[in-house]
């Protein structure tokens, strides 16, 4: 089918855009309702009886068609049927085509459910209530959820997992973090603690940044044996990490982060971002030459000065804060200094890119999946409805692989 579009010359780009986008619309419409037409002819069910028609609307992206469907008597099921509804593959209460909703969810996780609506119906013209994209997205991001934890389950129940055929890695990483968002119902807690894992496994450069390679995006608000389960499934299946020469786990040194690598990474390094260290520093607010000399102790990877120092300090001042630094830093001393792989000749430059201590990439990673999302002004979440949103634009930033796939599903 072909068709052509009349601008007139004097129009301005504008008002050709307006005039090829409705005709393009109206166009669409007319070829869905085509299909409808020529699909209910072949459709004549033999024995059955007709017994009347039914108008019926449904939504789409070129806007909203109306067709009627035929409704056959069946003596045996002793009800009315309608098989041009299966036929085009709808449901009997479908209102609206798979694209159409898969656009407003698109939209959704992207920015706000409000947003979306309003975009959704000047795209379309088809008038889309932001409480109706609200559903489908908490029902997608429930099923996609759903389906990882029955996986979870399987695999420490003793089952086996299929791993996704991926070329084997010689360095897996793994950078740890957690972030809060505003909880709906405060009068449980104020804050939801979302916790985040970013895998990659190698960094490419891109100009005069690098790009992380075959990167994935895991976050849940769980308790931390959960997320760690989470999290080893994810290495697991995506990355088989067991095969990796070398894994590497980088954090904030949190107890519960160390936790999740005794139970379930015991050989991996540990690396401990110096830049949570250097901000508990400046916040004991010491002179400059003492403060820029614990600075320099950490950045040079020498936790041993760095705690004997701290300790001196604190028989000298008797401030809890300065003990509780080094103590912290007397947990985090094994992740605190440089690892061997950054003295290696062969490795090229962005191998050893994969060893050096920041957390750069991962804070760029947090304020993308739920800071630019979901800690807008005046936006409180309940547990379910954020993870079901998490689990989604977990898929959306791992790649276009990862999104592609649950639409395929």
């Amino acid at each position: 089918m072909t068709f052509e579009i009349e601008i007139p010359e004097t129009a301005s780009i504008h008002e050709a855009e307006n005039i090829a986008f409705e005709k393009m619309q109206a166009t669409g419409r007319d070829l869905l309702l085509k299909f409808i037409c020529e699909k209910s002819k072949t459709l004549r069910p033999a024995g059955l009886r007709l017994k009347d028609t039914a108008r019926r609307y449904l939504e789409t992206r070129f806007g909203v068609i109306h067709f009627e469907r035929q409704k056959f008597h069946d003596p045996k099921k002793r009800r009315s049927i309608s098989p041009l509804l299966a036929a085009l593959g709808l449901s009997p209460r479908q209102a609206s085509t798979d694209g159409l909703t898969r656009a407003g969810i698109e939209l959704a996780v992207e920015k706000s459910y409000g947003y979306a609506a309003q975009k959704l119906t000047a795209l379309t013209g088809v008038l889309r209530g932001k409480t109706t994209i609200w559903q489908d997205v908490q029902k997608l991001g429930q099923a996609v959820a759903e389906r990882e934890d029955a996986e979870i389950d399987n695999l420490f129940s003793g089952g086996e997992i299929k791993p996704e055929p991926v070329e084997k890695p010689d360095t897996v990483a793994i950078e740890i973090d957690e972030t809060m968002i505003h909880a709906r119902d405060s009068t449980k807690s104020e804050k939801h603690m979302p916790r985040i894992a970013m895998v990659y496994t190698a960094k490419k450069r891109r100009g005069k940044k690098y790009a992380l390679h075959n990167k994935r995006l895991v976050a849940r608000i769980e308790h931390p044996s959960d997320f760690g389960r989470r999290l080893f499934w994810t290495t697991s299946k995506y990355y088989q990490h067991q095969q990796a020469n070398t894994v590497v786990i980088r954090s904030d040194g949190a107890n519960w982060i160390r936790n999740i690598r005794e139970e379930h990474y015991s050989s991996a390094l540990w690396q401990t971002d110096p830049w949570h260290v250097i901000d508990k520093i400046k916040m004991l607010k010491l002179p400059d030459r003492l403060e820029q000399r614990l600075i320099d102790h950490t950045m040079h990877g020498k936790p041993q000065l760095l705690s004997k120092n701290l300790w001196q300090l604190c028989t000298i001042a008797k401030s809890t804060d300065i003990q509780k630094l080094a103590q912290y830093v007397d947990r985090n001393k094994d992740g605190l200094y440089p690892l061997p792989q950054l003295a290696d000749p062969k490795l090229t430059r962005a191998e050893r890119s994969m060893f050096v201590r920041g957390s750069g990439a991962m804070e760029r990673n947090v304020g993308l999946l739920v800071t630019d999302r979901m800690k807008n002004q005046r936006m409180i979440w309940s547990l379910r409805g954020a993870n079901n949103l998490l689990a989604l634009r977990c898929l959306k930033y791992s790649g276009k692989k990862a999104w592609q796939k649950i639409w395929q599903q």
